[in-house]
């Protein structure tokens, strides 16, 4: 039966097929399939390299997060209990709010349905600076 949480679910794995470069059916030799694949990587605690496609040579920080967390909704769009998957209004939200630019409400809403936030190195260094300032500042007369 075709519903909107089945709808979620082929979305998720267009989003997965997007970044590992893999097909969501594996050839017989692979046996399972590529969510079962995607989850067992990580249950065994994987290296992303391993996951993520491989033509992709990423070494931009920013851009592994912003896929860290494209992950993190493609995962949730294929939970196994359709109860579970976020409505499509839910996905498209998130999905806007991978791209924001650094010191805006970038991940405010994936921390709402419990995925973390993921910072950026150069946040958590301006954080620090930040800190500092306010520290120095008070040891001023």
């Amino acid at each position: 039966k075709v519903t909107e949480k089945s709808d979620i679910y082929s979305f998720g794995v267009v989003l997965l097929e997007l970044l590992t470069g893999q097909y969501s059916v594996q050839p017989q030799n692979q046996e399972g399939d590529l969510v079962t694949w995607i989850k067992e990587c990580i249950d065994l605690k994987r290296d992303l390299n391993e996951i993520f496609d491989s033509k992709l040579h990423i070494n931009d920080a920013l851009i592994v997060d912003e896929m860290i967390l494209t992950l993190k909704i493609a995962l949730m769009c294929t939970r196994f209990l359709p109860s579970e998957r976020p409505t499509m209004r839910e996905v498209v939200r998130m999905l806007a709010s991978v791209r924001k630019p650094a010191g805006t409400e970038r991940h405010v809403a994936l921390n709402r349905i419990g995925v973390p936030k993921l910072k950026h190195p150069r946040e958590e260094e301006e954080e620090e600076e930040e800190e500092q300032k306010k520290l120095t500042s008070n040891l001023d007369p």
